[in-house]
């Protein structure tokens, strides 16, 4: 990848290490997350609102956005209910392992032949998902244990990664359709439909839940909503315009991007002080290194 491409996944990583420790402090209903995304769109509307309504051909791909946002709001409710659950450098690398999904695809709807890197980047991501819960690197008649694997929050976490694994297929289905190399800004304009979109399916689930409480969010939690709205969609603005680039491939970027696994694991540890800080860094780099294989296996 060059310099450029390079430089926007880093940052996109951070941002989306950023916000995610945010959202861990914040509260975690779909109300808080509906009025999270309303205010990132309302940051973005001036720039993209008259460059959609002057390109209207984007439009066209409402198939694809329509069903990216719902996929997208499905993600969003399960990571924040995993959050309820978990420690964020425990669920953080199970919300991002989607390549092992992406790879089922490929292997049983493409019918892509698994090469050795993937397939030793599977054996990893999932070994490293099985070191995340223990409490030592020790083994002990405890260590394997269903009740570490078979819960909640890695049910809610991994469902999440299979939701991130469709939408980012849709989404690169998209770009394909449109002349993103000549112009980044359509990339980040189909962005903004897929935000609206899932800020609307969090919205109707908000009010068909007991997670509605608009004003009270707001009052309550003016800073992290302001803050984390426009992070979440700016993170994934620059991801999309380092893809669009005609000299970058797209695995690359994916790969690159997993960063951020090893990013929140030490946040969470560092910065929130979670417990059992050797093991799950371990874990993340683990899942990490699996992950990149997989990309780019």
């Amino acid at each position: 990848m060059n310099t450029t491409a390079v430089l926007l996944v880093i940052a996109s990583a951070i941002i989306h290490t950023t916000w995610s420790l945010l959202a861990k402090r914040s509260p975690k209903t779909a109300g808080f997350y509906t009025t999270a995304v309303a205010a990132g769109l309302v940051v973005y509307a001036p720039v993209c609102v008259p460059h959609i309504a002057a390109n209207a051909g984007i439009l066209r791909a409402w198939p694809l956005f329509v069903t990216s946002g719902t996929l997208l709001s499905v993600y969003y409710v399960l990571m924040y209910r995993t959050y309820r659950r978990a420690d964020i450098s425990l669920a953080y690398p199970l919300l991002r392992v989607s390549p092992i999904f992406s790879t089922i695809w490929a292997v049983t709807l493409l019918h892509e032949e698994l090469t050795t890197l993937a397939l030793l980047g599977i054996v990893a991501t999932v070994a490293g998902c099985m070191i995340l819960p223990q409490r030592s690197l020790r083994p002990t008649r405890d260590t394997i244990k269903l009740g570490h694997y078979a819960n909640k929050t890695y049910a809610m976490a991994l469902t999440a990664s299979l939701s991130t694994s469709i939408y980012i297929v849709l989404d690169k289905l998209a770009m394909t359709r449109f002349n993103t190399a000549a112009d980044y800004r359509v990339a980040t304009d189909y962005v903004f439909l897929e935000m609206c979109v899932c800020g609307t399916g969090l919205a109707i689930y908000a009010m068909i839940s007991r997670e509605r409480e608009f004003r009270a969010l707001t009052r309550a939690s003016l800073a992290p909503i302001i803050a984390i709205g426009p992070m979440l969609i700016g993170a994934y603005f620059l991801i999309v315009v380092a893809m669009a680039r005609p000299d970058v491939k797209a695995a690359y970027v994916s790969a690159f991007r997993l960063v951020s696994v090893v990013m929140t694991v030490l946040a969470g540890i560092l910065l929130l002080k979670e417990h059992f800080g050797r093991v799950r860094i371990i874990a993340a780099i683990v899942i990490f290194a699996g992950l990149v294989m997989i990309t780019l296996g």
